[in-house]
């Protein structure tokens, strides 16, 4: 039997938690909460929007990491205000964690279990 290289396996797990998550994206669009966000979705939603008028460092403390809806408020600025845009960084956000997972994992107890 064939040995399967780590990388290729790797590159196959990101794929699939991709592909996942373009299904439950392209699923949840029929939702009436998907563009109407609300809880944490809400508070960095309309922080993006502040920075992206112009507004870049607020009249409030932030309470919140502050990164996230700045890079939220880059993506608004170039591509416009839509609900999918978040999501979709949030997918890429979410293949990358894979990735820093798989190398974390690799680096403390082999690359047997970073696949894992």
């Amino acid at each position: 039997m064939k040995k399967i290289k780590p990388s290729l396996l790797l590159l196959f797990i990101i794929v699939v938690g991709v592909l996942l998550r373009i299904t439950y994206i392209t699923e949840i669009q029929r939702n009436p909460f998907f563009f109407a966000p609300f809880g944490d979705a809400q508070v960095f939603d309309a922080w993006a929007v502040t920075i992206a008028e112009g507004n870049i460092v607020g009249t409030e403390v932030f309470f919140k990491a502050p990164l996230y809806p700045y890079i939220l408020a880059f993506l608004y600025k170039c591509a416009g205000h839509h609900m999918l845009f978040p999501r979709l960084l949030n997918l890429l956000f979410d293949a990358a964690s894979i990735l820093l997972l798989f190398l974390i994992g690799k680096k403390i107890w082999g690359t047997t279990t970073g696949i894992i």
